[in-house]
């Protein structure tokens, strides 16, 4: 007999690297028009949740990866956020690398949003995107952590090209819904190292989802947002 699939409702998504505050007159307009259910944000500044849950008019959570500098003599909590429009529940903060209270750390926050597990990751750097020790040790424990995980949809910064051994260990394992056509995700006119062409933003997922629309929007950070809609599907 043939296998008849069900989707639940789209909901609209966007991921963006926002570089801890440069860029706040960029990306918080451009989000409040898109209207999205799910925002994921990385190198969040702690100190600027409240101000982003108000000008979304939606709830949000934290984890910290790191302390930076905000601005002279001032130091803050950064690390990654997830917004929805509504309760996010089962909310877990699941730290591949390190803890909360270890400065570097790294972790993926997800939790449930209606019919829907999101979550987003701000993952370990490299030089001239090229694969070292680190990463690839780094990228075992994020694989061995996303497997216990029966099924998601994840995205942000993944600091590893696509094309190249990092971002294709998530690939043999997960689907990559960013198109094919998408040859960077760094914004060539803002970005501090200049035109290059590293396509290092993800938006993976199990089969279990879908998605639809998916695009890269530049000028709003140093990296492009990926914006798109996602839905589950049932058998």
């Amino acid at each position: 007999m043939e296998q008849i699939w069900y989707r639940d409702i789209m909901h609209k998504i966007i991921s963006l690297n926002i570089e801890g505050h440069k860029h706040i007159d960029r990306f918080v307009p451009y989000i409040q028009k898109q209207k999205a259910d799910i925002v994921c944000m990385q190198e969040v500044f702690e100190s600027d949740m409240d101000t982003y849950r108000k000008a979304f008019g939606m709830e949000g959570i934290f984890a910290q990866m790191t302390e930076r500098e905000k601005r002279p003599g001032v130091v803050d909590a950064s690390g990654v956020a997830l917004f929805t429009k509504g309760p996010l529940e089962n909310v877990q903060q699941t730290y591949y690398v390190g803890d909360e209270h270890t400065l570097h750390s790294r972790v993926l926050l997800h939790g449930d949003f209606h019919n829907i597990h999101i979550g987003t990751t701000h993952f370990t750097w490299s030089p001239n995107g090229e694969a070292d020790d680190l990463q690839r040790a780094h990228m075992q424990l994020f694989l061995q952590k996303l497997s216990k995980i029966p099924e998601i949809i994840f995205c942000g910064d993944l600091n590893a090209p696509r094309g190249k051994e990092i971002f294709a260990a998530l690939e043999e394992k997960y689907i990559d819904h960013i198109p094919k056509q998408y040859i960077t995700s760094l914004d060539q006119e803002l970005h501090r190292a200049g035109p290059l062409s590293y396509m290092v933003d993800g938006l993976f997922s199990t089969p279990e989802y879908e998605t639809k629309g998916v695009q890269l929007v530049c000028r709003v950070s140093d990296q492009c947002a990926i914006v798109g809609e996602v839905a589950r599907t049932e058998s």
